[in-house]
């Protein structure tokens, strides 16, 4: 098992294993009951790059309005759900972890979203949000991100790209490892690359909503979705990697019209490029020092990164993204900095919730998978707040009450520059 594989699995092994009773997520703050179904979609125009004998397939979980009231609803669901088996193997397998040990560790984690609970059909029509996850991280770490917004009356689709996601577990009972190359000789190149693979992936999978949103029929299944989304209205939220990759697709793809990336650095030769569009970056306290510092010889080898590499990220996580909001701005489009003070870059995840309902999550910061000191549930707070507010202004056209007049910011935590 790789290094990278250890610090995935030992994230998500301790999110099963606890000391406590149990632990919900954050209560979704909207006015509305949240659902969750799940798709597999196959792109057969394009062949997997990871895996030639492929066609590219890709897992979606999608969360939505429901007719529930939020205020009556309970944390019911399990959190993780199709991963927990495929931990508990993974731990007796590889770290030897006894089967009578992982069921009395098996932690109680409960989420909000029902499984295939009916949408809260209506004449008009929902606003729809991309979500992508970070480099060998998948779409479920943002689960509380993704049912706030369902709960604000979005329709959230979350895109798990195979291979370079942590995990991808298929109807069929495939399991796709992550395989992203750490040791590549240009991994500013190999960014590069994974940028436009998921450009493909968002692209690909806008095509099959925009098929959802017209068909009545999905299979031999009335499709809930009929008429039900506004792909006019459509935005990006995305962590990382999946931030870099939610502003190239408002860059490049018209069907986006507003993008909020969540610590995200700028890849591709036009990563300064402005565009007419509403942006809103969200930086980490400790994302921002690291442009401030130069990383030892034996720091960059555990991160598998030159010396060259680095500089080159200090640049484009400094320089390059307020240059970005700086020309969206000098178009005439609305752009947001927000410095999230005491955040680390796994602040814009689950991570930091589940991190007290879990003792083996103390060794996270050991394997460099930083969280922060902001307190989470204020940390998750203060996020969904801001992303709403946008989304709200941008996609719904309703009042910022956040960013419209940012001296009336409530959160010594975040500095908002627009």
């Amino acid at each position: 098992m790789s290094r990278i594989h250890r610090i995935i699995f030992v994230f998500l092994f301790a999110i099963t294993a606890q000391v406590f009773a149990g632990y919900d997520l954050p209560r979704p703050t909207g006015e509305h009951g949240v659902g969750t179904v799940r798709y597999h979609m196959i792109d057969k125009d394009r062949l997997d790059p990871y895996d030639q004998s492929l066609y590219r397939e890709l897992m979606i979980q999608v969360w939505y309005p429901t007719a529930t009231k939020s205020t009556t609803i309970k944390a019911h669901a399990q959190y993780l759900p199709d991963l927990m088996p495929h931990m508990k193997r993974m731990a007796m397998e590889s770290f030897y972890v006894p089967q009578v040990v992982l069921d009395y560790l098996l932690v109680d984690i409960k989420c909000y979203a029902q499984e295939n609970a009916p949408l809260l059909s209506r004449k008009q029509k929902y606003p729809v949000v991309i979500l992508c996850h970070g480099l060998g991280s998948m779409v479920a770490l943002h689960t509380a991100h993704a049912e706030n917004l369902a709960s604000h009356g979005y329709v959230v689709f979350g895109i798990n790209h195979t291979f370079t996601c942590s995990l991808s577990i298929f109807p069929d009972g495939r399991i796709y490892p992550f395989k992203f190359n750490w040791n590549a000789p240009d991994k500013v190149k190999e960014y590069n690359c994974i940028i436009n693979l998921w450009q493909k992936d968002v692209q690909f999978v806008l095509s099959q909503i925009e098929n959802l949103a017209q068909d009545k029929v999905t299979g031999d299944e009335a499709n809930q979705f009929y008429h039900q989304l506004d792909m006019n209205k459509l935005g990006m939220l995305g962590h990382s990697m999946g931030g870099a990759t939610s502003t190239q697709m408002l860059r490049r793809d018209e069907r986006v019209k507003a993008a909020v990336n969540m610590d995200g650095p700028l890849f591709g030769n036009d990563y300064e490029e402005g565009f007419k569009k509403p942006y809103m970056v969200m930086v980490a306290e400790n994302s921002d020092k690291i442009t401030n510092i130069s990383m030892t010889q034996k720091e960059l080898a555990a991160k598998y990164m030159t010396r060259e590499e680095e500089d080159y990220l200090k640049l484009i996580f400094k320089f390059g993204i307020r240059n970005l909001c700086g020309n969206i701005r000098d178009l005439g489009a609305d752009a947001y900095y927000v410095f999230f003070r005491g955040a680390g870059h796994n602040t814009f995840t689950d991570v930091p919730l589940v991190k007290d309902a879990s003792v083996l999550l103390g060794f996270l910061e050991y394997f460099g998978l930083n969280t922060g000191t902001v307190s989470p549930v204020l940390a998750i707070d203060i996020t969904n707040k801001l992303v709403v507010d946008f989304f709200n202004k941008y996609l719904m056209n309703k009042p910022a009450l956040l960013l419209e007049d940012t001296r009336r910011n409530p959160f010594q935590e975040v500095v908002i520059s627009r």
